[in-house]
């Protein structure tokens, strides 16, 4: 089973949408921007996505400052659709921990949850 953890700005309706969008390998969580930053380093949660106003501050300041930054990307930028194939270049890159801006949660968050469950275990 895949741990996705949902931090920052709107984390239930994002947990909402990425449960939507989870496949049956996947289990969807909510938390603290810091105690999901732990939960990952920790091994408790497999990824994590954080959403903030930009995407890229807030959302992922503590996965940056426990995991590193390689292992730290933003994806959905405010004001700036998501590409999909950027997620599957994280994936394959080793990120583990999305960040995604407010305005993008509908769709970005969905679309992360399944490059995500859409990976071979």
């Amino acid at each position: 089973m895949t741990t996705v953890v949902v931090t920052g700005l709107a984390r239930d309706r994002a947990a909402a949408v990425a449960q939507g969008a989870a496949g049956p390998h996947v289990t969807v969580t909510t938390s603290s921007d810091y105690d999901g930053a732990v939960a990952l380093q920790a091994g408790e949660a497999d990824y994590y996505i954080g959403i903030c106003q930009s995407g890229a501050g807030g959302a992922l300041a503590f996965a940056i400052g426990l995991v590193g930054s390689k292992r730290a990307r933003t994806v959905a930028r405010a004001g700036r659709p998501l590409d999909e194939q950027e997620v599957e270049t994280a994936l394959a890159d080793g990120v583990v921990a999305f960040g995604v801006a407010l305005d993008q949660v509908d769709t970005a968050v969905a679309a992360i949850v399944r490059a995500i469950g859409d990976r071979p275990r």
